[in-house]
């Protein structure tokens, strides 16, 4: 058996690439999040600090749950990846609950409904506009359905999201000496490829129109400290790192890109 995540003397860290690109220090955590429950809450308190503004927190210790009531993200349009469960519908809530129009994404189109069902979209009991948020199945690990999730985005609400969260990842644990071929691309193409070709599309949208964004990668603790059992998981956590870090140096002048890792 490989070691439980709740074990790891660290549960996540945040690693700022924006903050990188411009010579910051990294911007860390300030508590632990003793269970994955607690620390879905916790991702989701965060990235709204990540997509304001760097600069805001830049020193900062402390997280203030009270921000919670400000609308920071009133006129936003902010796309979620793996927004059908988990972090990506927790992400998702507290987008909308600041403000943002979501474009929920999810491999699962009925999941993804339920998401929007629940932020108080189309048919739902709150009530909201039609236009407050909608849902799109894709899989983010094919570049042609990348590039189409992009068309349908900017057609349905007529500009280019200006907050793309990169939730969507998936598991195939297995030791090394037993993981198959299949398990190690799959993990690699979603967790990993899918968001290069989200980070993409959308920084050629941002860029297209001339807006300025916030890219946020949802990676892993384990993508820095590895763990058994999970060879193609810590690998993919680890590009996406690497490719956060890259993409803010790129579009450093233009926008935000910014990693967090998560339990």
């Amino acid at each position: 058996m490989w070691t439980p995540y709740s074990q790891f003397p660290k549960p996540h860290a945040l690693h700022y690439g924006h903050a990188l690109a411009v010579g910051g220090p990294p911007f860390p955590l300030p508590r632990r999040w003793p269970n994955t429950g607690r620390a879905t809450i916790g991702l989701a308190l965060l990235l709204p600090r990540l997509c304001a503004g760097i600069g805001s927190v830049r020193g900062s210790t402390h997280l203030q749950p009270a921000m919670a009531t400000q609308l920071r993200f009133r006129s936003a349009l902010a796309l979620v990846t793996g927004a059908g469960s988990g972090i990506g519908r927790a992400v998702s809530m507290r987008l909308a609950r600041e403000g943002a129009a979501v474009a929920v994404c999810d491999l699962d189109g009925a999941a993804a409904r339920e998401t929007v069902r629940l932020l108080g979209g189309p048919g739902s009991e709150k009530g909201a506009s039609r236009e407050a948020h909608a849902a799109f199945p894709a899989d983010v690990s094919e570049a042609g359905t990348a590039r189409r999730l992009l068309e349908q985005v900017q057609a349905c609400f007529s500009r280019p999201p200006s907050v793309i969260v990169s939730c969507a990842g998936v598991t195939r644990d297995e030791f090394l000496l037993h993981m198959s071929e299949d398990d190690w691309d799959k993990v690699i193409a979603v967790n990993l490829k899918g968001v290069f070709l989200v980070t993409q599309a959308a920084a050629q949208a941002l860029v297209s129109s001339g807006c300025h964004g916030s890219i946020v990668n949802i990676s892993s603790i384990v993508g820095k400290v590895g763990n058994m059992g999970q060879a193609n998981y810590a690998a993919s956590k680890a590009g996406v790192i690497g490719l956060t870090q890259a993409v803010a140096l790129e579009l450093g002048r233009c926008g935000r890109c910014g990693c967090i890792l998560g339990i």
